[in-house]
């Protein structure tokens, strides 16, 4: 990996200049979502920490419905669930439920113990709702996407199934954390060599892989592209089809607007994969 600098291929705030105005754009968009969506049950404990919470948006009436899992991007280290509410209205909209996830954020834990909060979250609405999950995640989301579908869930907690983890959707996923220990992202992180491999997707070898699509921005840089295609080749043979989608004239942070915007092919892909 030498040679490639670092820094211009993995800071998405660097490489698109209206990144904190679209952020903005999120929040203002999400507040609304989250203060008049009916029924919306918000900050749903799935452990015992502060940051263990989830808002649930439910669609109007019925039980039997899809349920969506989306964790947030922000490198492990900034953002929250109630930036992301406006993911919601769209997907209740056309009936399923949808869970946005909180999780404690770098430095206050280690990576490890971050995966593992996930996996809670993950265990905690399955056992809630007996529903297996479409897990959707952006940027960070997308690596803990991954993570969650690499789970031998069985082998995790004898009461859950193998398929607890039904479908992935990974928006401008990371899923080799080897390059991120050579920029200012390590800072928070604080991953070594050897931590660095046990948390990175590319490195596992599930028993099984859900159907599994991981999309990409056509404007993000060579290494987003990268690591997508690597962990296709990597997880292939061990169980659904995996997908890479591109998405042109897409940055890193304009490829997670199109998963509301319903003539776009990535909100299209998540619906064939909710089956909504």
């Amino acid at each position: 990996m030498t040679g490639i600098d670092y820094d211009w291929e993995y800071n998405n705030r660097r490489r698109v200049p209206n990144a904190g105005a679209i952020i903005e754009g999120w929040k203002r968009s999400s507040a609304p979502a989250r203060t008049d969506h009916r029924p919306a049950r918000l900050d749903l404990a799935y452990g015992p920490a502060a940051t263990h919470r989830i808002d649930l948006y439910e669609p109007e009436g019925g039980k039997d419905r899809p349920l969506i899992l989306f964790i947030h991007g922000g490198y492990w280290q900034m953002l929250d669930k109630a930036d992301f509410a406006f993911i919601a209205p769209p997907f209740t909209r056309l009936g399923a439920r949808v869970a946005v996830v909180n999780h404690t954020l770098c430095p206050a834990i280690a990576m490890a113990g971050l995966v593992e909060e996930i996996r809670q979250a993950a265990a905690w609405l399955y056992r809630e709702f007996k529903t297996p999950l479409d897990v959707i995640g952006h940027s960070a989301g997308g690596h803990l996407t991954a993570m969650l579908a690499a789970v031998d869930w069985p082998a995790w907690a004898g009461d859950l199934p193998a398929d607890l983890v039904r479908s992935g959707l990974s928006v401008s996923g990371l899923f080799d954390l080897e390059p991120l220990r050579h920029m200012y992202v390590n800072d928070a992180l604080g991953l070594d060599a050897a931590e660095a491999k046990r948390q990175s997707p590319m490195f596992l070898t599930p028993k099984r892989v859900p159907p599994l699509v991981l999309a990409v921005g056509g404007l993000e840089g060579a290494e987003f592209h990268r690591q997508s295609e690597d962990l296709a080749k990597a997880w292939q043979g061990r169980g659904s089809a995996i997908e890479v989608l591109d998405l042109p004239g897409r940055d890193h942070f304009t490829a997670l607007d199109a998963l509301i915007e319903p003539d776009h092919v990535l909100h299209q892909t998540a619906r064939r994969l909710i089956g909504v």
